[in-house]
């Protein structure tokens, strides 16, 4: 399940419940940057989730998601003039 969330940007935090089929899944999405849109993390059961993603599992169990809104940093650019030593020292720094 990809979470997405489009908000005004003054609610500070908000919380839903996702049912898949027996398991409940206990979503709180906040936003300390009091942004629209854009997500910063998603932790199911405290654990951070690879692609912003939440696997959805059927076993019965209640679950935990905390979705945190923000920009990602933007990752460096090596410099254009930049030699494939340097580009690694940079990227390294």
């Amino acid at each position: 399940m990809k979470i997405e969330p489009c908000i005004p940007r003054f609610w500070r935090e908000f919380e839903i419940q996702y049912r898949h089929g027996k398991t409940v899944y206990r979503i709180r999405v906040e936003n300390p940057h009091m942004i629209n849109r854009g997500v910063l993390s998603i932790e199911l059961d405290g654990s951070a989730q690879p692609n912003d993603e939440i696997a959805l599992v059927d076993d019965g169990l209640s679950h935990e998601v905390r979705v945190v809104l923000g920009e990602k940093p933007a990752l460096a650019e090596p410099s254009p003039t930049a030699t494939p030593e340097t580009a690694q020292q940079e990227q390294t720094l």
